[in-house]
């Protein structure tokens, strides 16, 4: 059975990280306690913050990742400053 990777109600910073941290980053641990409540954990792995835009400073998103630990990116739609 695949765990559970998002709640209606969420888990604690502490509660994600005894129930996911065997999946996350070093990075993402520690950035987990900048949230009161983690709602969604996605499957993309982020080593530091600056891996996250492109060379021209867009937002590189990816399927699966999560932003802000509240949201889990599903499809992308288009790029760029509006995308």
């Amino acid at each position: 059975m695949t765990q559970k990777k998002q709640s209606v109600n969420g888990w604690s910073a502490q509660e994600a990280l005894e129930q996911f941290g065997h999946e996350l980053t070093e990075f993402e641990k520690i950035e987990l306690g900048n949230y009161s409540r983690i709602y969604a954990i996605g499957n993309v792995r982020r080593e530091t913050q600056y891996s996250i835009a492109n060379q021209d400073g867009f937002y590189n998103t990816r399927v699966g990742e999560q932003l802000g630990y509240r949201y889990l990116i599903k499809k992308v739609i288009d790029k760029g400053a509006f995308g």
